[in-house]
């Protein structure tokens, strides 16, 4: 057989095949993980992916190995490389004399101060797609348990003041490990255009990774090419208009949408931090099929949790809302960057100085001399997991707070424990890598952003999803919360104005009505939210007016990722009085306690309670005038009912029947008719401000005593009604709660 050029390179080839394109079990161990020895992780470790496609292009064999470099990266050194960070960089075929471990940090220094991460860099030659090259690493750890860098990941930046677009801590950590790659590649004779690059990062790691390769895409001397940069959980880190500039298509940035790091410093409104490059969303019960996430993705990502944590991964299961309300607040309060460094109420101030609280400094340690104590062995840090295992010593020693929140837990079927989880798991390390492993990038990564409905009025609402049951149900402006179904989620902003978020895998019918008689104004509009999370744009304000006779019906969910408006139908007759009963909206009929304080212009003041429906009610109240406490006192009884009018504007009519007794002749009692209109503002929810006047007839011969000027001294003259009935006016202000 002739053997042809074409032959020989083929042959050629399949000899240089990598040495390292095999799977291998390495030693996962990090910041959160339960066990004291590392969990055994297979791992595909293939270095012939480096140049097989430009890094613009996503790798999830080398995002794999990224994460996992930067969940070693938390650990810390011990003597002859004996740890899980070292013992994978000896796994990949590193040399260990090439490694360079830079954690022990001077917070003191005067050139870096606080602006410090540790890192590790090393390097190895590898038989890349594109032949022998020297693969250099860069593996950024993510914050520790000390105040400095913490101090450092607040410190934003202000470019309102001197033209900053660039989160400063995080760009000064990236110039201090750039100086220390830079006198690396020298040391090594290593030429930086013909190298490969791989910089990852977890958390404050992630975002020195982002603006590390930013930085380096500036630098002549590098090659983008050949810049493989992966981060994870990265905060914002940059106001430049140009962040997203194909320049820096190079770098990766791969996020939960459920977790609030990397959805701050804020992006919303005047604030407009973003990250350099592109951004993948991890998939969530939001942005990807309902079946799909709970039947295949969760449980195979949750296996691998399970071998890192020791219990389930306990998700939000409603995709970025929680980061989004955060941010929202945030934005509320700190409008600036000039107010976050505010000197009276700056942000920036109250998170460092919580920061000393919790990570004290050294120097607050006592000074006294004693013997130091033989220091243990080092171990990886393990944090322990709250409402989980604790020692019996411990559990007979609990606070009274902490006894608190184990009966809030129980009464709540574990919720407290759940959220507190949730937090947990949304940024920790292993929840990322955990789902780098359990699937491929068409699998793991999803593009489906996420809609808002922002309602602000006087309404009554009920959303039900496509089988029409009842997922949430909204009283005068305020969701109840105990009607929430999962995947909808709402949160009270403003007085009457209510947020409720969609997940973009379902529709749902959202129903408004007012039972007014006159229609009451709502505006309504759409909030679009990128699948990480990010504020696309808000629509224009659509109005509409609810009332007795008129609800609206609009679609939700999915149907709005792309719309421009909603699309509203008007609801009359029978249809909409069986939507009504279906979202249970007709609260005029919902029985009631209400308790009531009121003063009277008779300088007279009263306290009781209406006990009914809002069509009819009883009440009963005690009146006193505090000239005369000891002389006589008020008892009202009666019924009444109150009408909406329009929006929170109430009326109420009160038809009484008053015993007065005068305990100066013997207690006698008189007999008064009343009648009481109202008008009542409903600011809050159950709360009410009323105002109106009040009239007691007084009929000659039956209830003269009661008129005395001793016992209801007149502040108004009188309405005549024929000469042996007379109406004597006041006016009454109170509360109703």
């Amino acid at each position: 057989m002739k053997i042809t050029k074409a032959v020989c390179l083929t042959f050629f080839a399949l000899c240089s095949l990598p040495l390292f394109s095999k799977p291998i079990e390495f030693p996962v161990s990090g910041l959160f993980t339960r066990e004291p020895e590392p969990i055994p992780t297979v791992i595909d470790w293939d270095e012939s992916q480096f140049g097989k496609d430009s890094p613009t292009v996503y790798n999830h064999s080398i995002a794999r190995m990224a994460c996992l470099l930067s969940e070693v990266s938390y650990l810390s050194v011990r003597p002859a490389f004996s740890d899980a960070r070292s013992q994978t960089l000896l796994l990949m075929g590193i040399d260990k004399d090439d490694i360079e471990y830079h954690y022990k940090l001077d917070y003191n220094d005067p050139t870096w101060g606080y602006d410090q991460c540790a890192f590790t860099i090393t390097k190895k030659e590898i038989n890349s797609a594109k032949g022998k090259k020297t693969l250099v690493f860069v593996i950024i750890r993510g914050t520790p348990a000390e105040a400095s860098e913490w101090i450092s990941n607040f410190d934003v930046g202000n470019a309102s003041e001197d033209g900053d677009v660039l989160h400063r801590g995080f760009l000064k950590t990236s110039l201090q490990i750039e100086t220390a790659l830079l006198t690396y590649l020298i040391k090594y004779k290593i030429q930086p255009s013909e190298a490969y690059f791989l910089i990852t990062g977890h958390s404050r790691g992630g975002a020195v990774t982002n603006l590390l390769a930013a930085n380096l895409s500036k630098n002549p001397q590098f090659n983008t090419e050949h810049i493989y940069a992966y981060a994870f959980a990265s905060p914002n880190v940059t106001t430049d208009i140009n962040s997203q500039n194909e320049k820096y298509n190079f770098i990766w940035n791969i996020v939960n949408a459920e977790d609030i790091v990397p959805a701050v410093p804020l992006s919303r409104d005047r604030w407009k931090y973003h990250k350099f490059g592109h951004v993948l969303t991890l998939a969530n019960a939001w942005n990807t099929d309902s079946d799909t996430y709970y039947n295949d993705l969760y449980p195979k990502m949750n296996k691998y949790y399970v071998d890192f944590v020791k219990r389930d991964y306990a998700p939000f299961k409603i995709g970025p809302f929680v980061p989004i309300q955060i941010t929202r607040f945030l934005t509320a309060l700190y409008s600036t960057v000039n107010k976050y460094y505010g000197k009276l109420l700056g942000l920036n101030k109250i998170i460092s100085s919580i920061m000393w609280k919790i990570f004290p400094p050294d120097d607050d340690t006592p000074v006294a001399p004693a013997p130091p104590p033989v220091a243990p062995a080092p171990q990886p840090v393990v944090v322990d997991v709250p409402g989980k295992t604790i020692t019996e010593s411990a559990r007979s020693s609990k606070s009274l707070s902490e006894n608190l929140l184990d009966w809030a837990n129980n009464s709540t079927d574990g919720l407290i424990d759940y959220t507190m989880d949730a937090f947990l798991d949304m940024h920790a390390n292993e929840t990322y890598l955990a789902w780098m492993l359990s699937g491929d990038e068409h699998e793991i990564f999803s593009d489906l952003g996420s809609t808002q409905l922002l309602i602000n009025g006087s309404f009554e609402c009920a959303v039900f999803d496509k089988d029409h049951s009842l997922v949430a149900r909204v009283k005068d402006s305020r969701i109840i919360y105990t009607t929430l179904r999962s995947p909808i989620a709402s949160v009270q902003i403003l007085g009457h104005l209510l947020t409720i978020g969609f997940p973009a895998n379902a529709d749902f019918t959202v129903v408004l009505y007012r039972g007014s008689i006159a229609p009451s104004p709502v505006t309504l509009q759409i909030e679009h939210y990128s699948a990480s999370g990010q504020l696309l744009n808000t629509t224009e304000k659509q109005r509409i007016g609810p009332h007795k006779c008129i609800a609206y019906k609009v679609k939700a969910g999915k149907i709005l990722l792309d719309a421009d408006a909603l699309e509203i139908e008007k609801i009359k007759g029978a249809e909409k009085r069986q939507l009504i009963r279906d979202g249970k909206l007709n609260y005029a009929w919902k029985f009631n306690f209400v308790p009531e304080i009121n003063i009277n212009t008779d300088a007279s003041f009263g306290f009781g309670a209406h006990i009914g429906t809002q069509m009819i009610y009883a009440s009963a109240l005690l009146n006193l005038n505090p000239n005369n406490v000891s002389r006589s006192l008020t008892l009202s009884t009666g019924l009444g009912t109150q009408q909406n009018i329009i929006g929170p504007l109430m009326m109420n009519i009160d038809g009484w029947y008053r015993f007065i007794w005068d305990f100066d002749d013997n207690a006698k009692v008189s007999y008064v008719p009343a009648l009481r209109l109202t008008l009542s503002l409903k600011p809050r929810h159950r709360w009410q401000i009323f105002a109106g006047p009040v009239f007691d007839f007084h009929i000659d011969g039956y209830n003269d005593a009661a008129f005395d000027s001793s016992i209801t001294p007149k502040k108004m003259g009188a309405i005549h009604f024929g000469d042996s009935v007379e109406a004597i006016p006041s006016i009454q202000f109170g509360l109703r709660f």
